[in-house]
C-alpha cells in the first residue's frame, strides 16, 4: 500500500496526474499568479496577455484600440496586449 501512495504522489508532483485541490477566494483576493472567479470563489490561474491576431500592429495604427465602433470586449478579445487591456 506505502507504495502505491508513493507512486501516486510522484506523479502528482511531476504532472503526470492533475491534482484536484482547488484554491479558494479569501475576500476576493488569491495568491500571486491567480484571480478570483467572483461566481464560483475559486482561484483561476491568470490567462496569458495575447493578441489573437497577427493583424493587431495595423489595427493600432489606424485606431482600433480607441474606435468606439469596436466594443470592449472586441478590443480585449482581437488585441488586448497590442491595446493594453490586460
Amino acid at each position: 500500500m506505502k507504495v502505491i501512495v508513493f507512486i501516486v504522489c510522484c506523479a502528482v508532483l511531476i504532472g503526470l496526474v492533475k491534482a484536484e485541490s482547488k484554491l479558494l477566494c479569501v475576500n476576493g483576493v488569491c495568491p500571486s499568479g491567480y484571480t478570483c472567479n467572483c461566481n464560483t470563489d475559486i482561484c483561476e490561474p491568470v490567462k496569458p496577455c495575447t493578441d489573437a491576431s497577427s493583424n493587431c500592429v495595423n489595427w493600432v495604427k489606424n485606431g482600433f484600440c480607441h474606435n468606439t465602433f469596436y466594443t470592449p470586449e472586441q478590443r480585449k478579445k482581437y488585441c488586448a496586449k497590442s491595446c493594453n487591456l490586460c
